[in-house]
């Protein structure tokens, strides 16, 4: 579902940020050259979501509802978050998600 919600975004020139008050977070680490457009996002986003991880997965994972095994999986790329799952989790990390013109 979070790779539809994406390409929606993209549809209508929209791309989803993480966002600390002002500063929008980036993390320089690309995806696989040769993963789909909403497979790099969800990378991209992931990652940017694991940089700001202070606690351990296990410590983590409880608190936005979901197992450490399938935080792992969101943070290496093998499974996506549904989207209110992705929510919460920007939000555990003090974080905000926001759509930005592209």
């Amino acid at each position: 579902m979070l790779p539809t919600f994406l390409i929606f975004g993209r549809v209508v020139a929209m791309r989803l940020g993480i966002f600390v008050g002002k500063r929008r977070l980036t993390v320089d680490d690309p995806p696989s050259p040769d993963s789909r457009w909403e497979d790099a996002e969800i990378y991209r986003l992931t990652r940017t979501l694991r940089s700001r991880r202070t606690a351990t997965q296990a410590d983590l994972a409880p608190r936005i509802g979901v197992s450490k095994r399938s935080l792992n999986q969101y943070e290496s790329g093998r499974l996506y978050p549904r989207p209110t799952t992705f929510v919460v989790w920007t939000t555990e990390l003090a974080s905000k998600a926001r759509w930005t013109r592209v």
